[in-house]
């Protein structure tokens, strides 16, 4: 009787064994499956955050292209109104736009702009044009090609026009010598106007890209016929400059 009932015994006890096995698989698979349903649900999420930038970037498009030229034309007549220096110099050309949809180009101490005319928005190139009205020495009157770079830099005909209020006189803050930590015995750049020259040869021209923080500019220095920058420096309110990449400082110095 006691051999029949510890048989029993032990079938009970395995029984129970595999019974908890198969619970606890159940509960590991039960597991995955709501690991499983949140990585989906985390996907579609993302799918549908993607769906709606492109579709609001869609969106933008369409609005633009939806535009008649009139109404493009009279956006960047908003947008880029009021006075602008050519590479952010005072003492380089002034470019005027005004609100009903006229220019003005003027050098520097001069009482009569040089040109003059309306502005216009060619569907074929998809470009705004500043129309001139005077012939100039071809005796052909001729237009500017015309885009917004930024809210305080425009593009005309591949040069850089700057905001009067970020602008200021190359003459007077920069012209001189620049010598590398003010050592007169160190390579040097001269400047004069927008024309930069360095001591152990080089020789380009400077485009002021407005002011960072209200104090300091950002300088480019271009060499010639590059459209890519060969030197970032920063000129701050005491005068110096200062290069980005390496942080080396020049001070003008008068001899």
């Amino acid at each position: 009787m006691k051999k029949y009932f510890a048989v029993l015994l032990a079938f009970i006890l395995v029984a129970s064994i595999i019974g908890c096995g198969k619970e606890d698989e159940n509960a590991s698979i039960s597991s995955d499956e709501e690991s499983y349903e949140s990585v989906e649900i985390d996907e579609s999420a993302e799918i549908d955050e993607s769906e709606e930038d492109d579709e609001t970037g869609q969106s933008e498009e369409n609005s633009e292209s939806d535009k008649t030229p009139e109404e493009l034309l009279q956006d960047f007549i908003a947008t880029a109104e009021g006075e602008w220096h050519r590479n952010g110099d005072t003492g380089d050309v002034k470019l005027t736009i005004d609100a009903d949809g006229t220019f003005t180009m003027i050098y520097e101490g001069e009482s009569e702009p040089y040109n003059y005319g309306t502005i216009s928005y060619d569907s074929d190139y998809e470009l705004v044009f500043l129309d001139g009205e005077e012939e100039l020495d071809d005796g052909e009157k001729y237009s500017y090609s015309c885009s917004m770079i930024s809210d305080d830099m425009l593009d005309l005909v591949g040069e850089r026009c700057i905001r009067a209020s970020e602008s200021f006189s190359f003459r007077e803050k920069l012209n001189g010598n620049w010598y590398l930590d003010g050592n007169t015995d160190s390579h040097y750049f001269i400047i004069n106007g927008r024309d930069w020259y360095l001591s152990d040869g080089g020789l380009g021209s400077i485009t002021n890209f407005g002011s960072e923080n209200g104090e300091n500019y950002e300088l480019r220095f271009y060499e010639s016929l590059e459209i890519d920058s060969l030197y970032v420096f920063e000129l701050s309110e005491d005068g110096v400059l200062t290069e980005k990449d390496t942080g080396a400082t020049y001070l003008r110095i008068d001899e």
